[in-house]
């Protein structure tokens, strides 16, 4: 148990949940020719999730579950799992591995402090930037949405394909606690089907 695992395994606590349970062994396998461990978040119904997974250099995790290529089941490595629900401060549990179903996923994005290239131009034109707040599960995110200047977030979400809605500059709060302090990314993706939306 008193192993550290590698620093591209090695998942750190979000500023926003207790410290970390400690580190556990990783059982990574190791990377095959084309691939990249990448820590992320996860949020489902029932917990919070981070941790690695591995996926080929060429995907970026913003189209990771976006794409008809994304897995059925995601496997983290390292992972800490923090149930939602609890008003209480608690420790995040810590296992080698998880395996978590994909539609079971309300809304992910990069471990900070680790970054992806920005999936927009700030100088397209026709387009604009729209504050809004998403609600999925027991988390609020606060963030901004880009829309054709003919949308707004209603006329979006009632017309979109699109299984997840990109959000950037996001502030992530846990409303229920008044201990985690907030979390901000630059990049959030939530899922449309399973959340709530309010302009700002």
């Amino acid at each position: 148990m008193s192993e550290n695992p590698s620093p591209t395994t090695q998942s750190a606590a979000p500023s926003f949940t207790p410290t970390n349970t400690g580190s556990l062994t990783a059982i990574m396998p190791p990377l095959a020719s084309g691939e990249k461990a990448v820590p992320v978040m996860l949020y489902t119904n029932q917990a919070l999730w981070w941790g690695s997974v591995i996926l080929k250099e060429a995907i970026r995790v913003h189209m990771w579950l976006r794409t008809s290529a994304a897995p059925d089941i995601i496997h983290l490595y390292n992972a800490r799992m923090l149930f939602q629900g609890s008003i209480e401060k608690r420790k995040p549990m810590a296992m080698k591995d998880a395996h978590i179903f994909t539609g079971d996923i309300l809304a992910y994005h990069l471990l900070p402090p680790e970054k992806e290239p920005l999936d927009y131009d700030p100088g397209e034109p026709n387009r604009h930037l729209d504050a809004i707040a998403a609600f999925s599960g027991a988390f609020r995110f606060d963030g901004n949405v880009l829309l054709s200047n003919l949308f707004n977030i209603g006329k979006y979400i009632e017309t979109t394909h699109d299984r997840f809605m990109s959000l950037y500059d996001v502030e992530v709060t846990y409303p229920f606690s008044t201990y985690q302090a907030p979390l901000k990314v630059p990049l959030a993706l939530v899922k449309i089907s399973t959340a709530a939306f309010a302009s700002k």
